[in-house]
């Protein structure tokens, strides 16, 4: 036996041909979801399912991470193997990503943006020193 809600869910799709062409495509739970979507972005049921058609069609693709150590050899080619070009080029990235904020100052409160940016600057630079200086075993045939 249909409960209320059902009952109450067949007649609206009843009045609305959009809603009885979006059943062939997609569950109920899911146009329950692109409603409130509709309420809150004030876009119509077929202008959400374009939306949602159009994103599956056309993925926007996810921007791919760099490990520290691959940032370091990428800024480090960037600047001809320069270590100290290379921490600067790294150092203008965060001041142009967070304006006003002073790099390597004093007073950063943990868990804040600029803080794990900071955070990440900080390792790359390391990245970035490990990678231009020679290793130990160097060091002990000299």
């Amino acid at each position: 036996m249909p409960t209320k809600k059902s009952l109450a869910v067949m007649k609206s799709r009843a009045k609305n041909p959009d809603m009885q062409r979006l059943e062939l495509i997609v569950p109920v739970s899911v146009k329950e979801q692109f409603k409130e979507l509709a309420k809150v972005n004030r876009l119509t049921l077929p202008e959400m399912l374009a939306t949602l058609i159009d994103a599956a069609v056309n993925p926007v693709p996810a921007p791919v991470k760099l490990s520290d150590a691959d940032m370091a050899r990428q800024l480090l080619a960037d600047s001809g193997g320069n270590r100290t070009a290379a921490k600067r080029q790294l150092i203008e990235q965060l001041q142009m990503e967070f304006p006003g904020y002073k790099v390597n100052g004093a007073g950063t409160k943990k868990g804040g943006e600029f803080y794990e940016a900071q955070r990440k600057y900080k390792s790359v630079a390391q990245a970035v020193d490990r990678e231009t200086k020679p290793a130990p075993e160097v060091l002990q045939a000299r």
